[in-house]
């Protein structure tokens, strides 16, 4: 609407105003007119822009992020995956991100240096997560060579072993792996950082990174030798995980987006929950009893703040299915736990 015909109905208003009807009557006639002009004038585009916002999410019940150290050990260089150990309650495993050797390495819940150990029958074409889990009464690792930036891979793998002891400060060893799951996903190649097991479920789950919203996929998790590839099937949207908002683009511009993009999953041992980071916070997934990850993924999750330290790529609950640990890409990067202080 323009200047002029904003005046005409100005006009319109004020010869309104100056009858000789009674200002009730002014009033019912004016203020609807009044709204009219001003919706007319963009003011409902606003309104509506205002209605369309999501709310904001309920953060869960932890404690601020406890800095325990940094990770000491000289092999970690850029880590991209973390998992606690199922056989010591005092130790963590963390893996670096593509170009390094096939390696996990062992680390004290305060980032001291328990070993290096080198896995046989592997290679670290784009490794991206990882996890630990107990199956068959057999603590068990996940490696995850899943990355991929530009979506061209068909030829993705899991890499499953036995869980090794640490060799201890300094220390190398070696691991055989003793399941290897090549596998593509059933539309087409994508980029993921965020991989996790269900144990109850016998399946893993995916989270992919580039698409917007983030996709679940899951295959199955055998028990023994792969016979031939696998096929992530696609499961649910996660539309949960906010995009970024005008704080976000202010401060990071064009790169807001990167931010909000996953880059590590995980399962509580107990499987009621699902954990999410991205670069900037991280999300909790509640897990109904008797509800599916199809139907629990597909919710509106509960936010977990962490601090704004650079390259959140690894993260995982601990051991005791409460706390989260999480840690950054780089040289003696910083190690964090966050507990929690109520349901």
């Amino acid at each position: 609407m323009n200047l002029k015909s904003l005046a005409a109905k100005g006009i319109a208003f004020r010869g309104m105003a100056g009858t000789d009807m009674n200002r009730g009557t002014v009033r019912r006639r004016l203020i609807p007119a009044l709204l009219a002009l001003l919706l007319s004038a963009g003011v409902h585009a606003t309104f509506a822009g205002q209605a369309r916002q999501p709310p904001k999410l309920q953060t869960a019940g932890y404690d601020r992020a406890v800095h325990l150290g940094r990770i000491r050990s000289a092999g970690v260089t850029e880590a991209s995956g973390l998992a606690p150990s199922r056989r010591r309650p005092d130790m963590l495993w963390v893996l670096n991100d593509s170009g390094n050797q096939p390696a996990i390495y062992a680390l004290g819940t305060n980032g001291a240096d328990m070993g290096e150990v080198r896995l046989t029958g592997a290679m670290n074409r784009d490794w991206e997560d990882m996890a630990s889990f107990v199956m068959e009464g057999r603590p068990r690792i996940l490696v995850a060579d899943v990355g991929d930036n530009n979506a061209l891979r068909n030829d993705c793998t899991l890499y499953v072993l036995d869980e090794p002891d640490p060799p201890g400060p300094g220390g190398k060893a070696e691991a055989p792996v003793s399941t290897v799951i090549p596998f593509s996903y059933d539309d087409g190649p994508r980029d993921c950082e965020a991989v996790a097991v269900d144990v109850g479920a016998r399946m893993v789950l995916m989270l992919s990174k580039r698409t917007s919203p983030p996709v679940l996929y899951g295959l199955p998790l055998p028990d023994g030798p792969q016979a031939g590839p696998a096929t992530a099937r696609r499961i649910t949207p996660v539309p949960g995980i906010p995009r970024p908002d005008e704080y976000d683009r202010r401060i990071n511009g064009d790169s807001a987006r990167f931010a909000m993009q996953p880059t590590a999953l995980d399962i509580a041992p107990d499987g009621r929950a699902a954990l999410v980071m991205n670069y900037k916070d991280a999300y909790l997934f509640p897990r109904r009893e008797g509800a599916d990850w199809a139907a629990t993924m597909a919710s509106t999750p509960l936010r977990v703040p962490l601090p704004q330290v650079k390259g959140k790529e690894a993260a995982c609950f601990a051991a005791n299915g409460r706390d989260i640990y999480f840690t950054c890409e780089g040289q003696q990067a910083p190690l964090f736990v966050l507990g929690r202080s109520r349901p």
